[in-house]
C-alpha cells in the first residue's frame, strides 16, 4: 500500500481524508480533522485503537489503520536496531564483495555471498520480532500472533483493510491497469 505514494506525507493525507470520509459521528469527525502530518505516530494509534472499539469506523479500516501505525513504530526501532547492530557489518560485507546494494533493490538475478544472505535473514528476523513485541506493548497481541502465526492472511487482511480505506481517495483499479500496461 505504501508503494502506492510519494512518500510517507503523502500517504499520511491520504490516510487522513479517507479516514475523514469513512469516520461515524461529529465528535470523531472533528478529532480526525485536526490530525496532521505532524501529530504522532503513538497519538494516531490510540485515536486509531478509540476508533476501532468504540465502532466508529469498519474493521477492515481498523485493521489496516493499528498495524500501519505500529509497523511505523517498529520500523523506527528497527531502523536503530540496523545503525547500531548491522550498519557496520553489512558495509564491511559489502565492500569485501563489492556488492551494490542499490543494484540488488533494483534487480533479482544478483547473486550474493551466503554468508550476505545471511545477515540479510538474521536483520529480517530481528526485525519481525521487533515488530511482533511492537504489536504486544500496544496490547494488539491478536494482530502480532496472526503476523507470526499466519502471515499470508495477516499480509490480506492489511492489503484488504488498506484498499477498503483508502478507495475513497486512490483508485485502485487504474493503479492495476497501470501494473498490466507495464508487464
Amino acid at each position: 500500500m505504501e508503494w502506492l505514494f510519494e512518500d510517507e506525507d503523502e500517504l499520511i493525507d491520504a490516510i487522513d481524508e479517507a479516514l475523514g470520509v469513512e469516520v461515524e459521528g461529529e465528535q470523531w469527525a472533528e478529532r480526525v480533522a485536526a490530525l496532521t502530518p505532524d501529530t504522532p505516530i503513538t497519538e494516531r494509534l490510540a485515536l486509531y485503537k478509540e476508533l476501532r472499539d468504540k465502532k466508529a469506523i469498519p474493521p477492515a479500516a481498523s485493521f489496516f489503520l493499528i498495524g500501519w501505525a505500529i509497523d511505523t513504530i517498529a520500523g523506527e526501532k528497527s531502523q536503530e536496531l540496523f545503525k547500531t547492530q548491522y550498519e557496520a557489518r553489512f558495509e564491511e560485507m559489502e565492500a569485501k564483495y563489492h556488492i551494490d546494494p542499490d543494484a540488488l533493490l533494483e534487480e533479482d538475478d544478483i547473486e550474493v555471498p551466503e554468508e550476505y544472505e545471511a545477515l540479510c535473514s538474521e536483520f529480517g528476523k530481528a526485525a519481525l520480532a521487533i515488530t511482533i513485541a511492537t504489536f504486544d506493548e500496544y496490547g494488539e497481541h491478536e494482530m502480532g500472533a496472526l503476523m507470526k502465526n499466519d502471515p499470508e492472511e495477516y499480509s490480506r487482511q492489511y492489503i484488504e483493510g488498506g484498499e477498503y480505506l483508502l478507495s475513497s481517495v486512490v483508485d485502485f483499479e487504474d493503479y492495476d491497469e497501470d501494473e498490466e500496461e507495464e508487464e
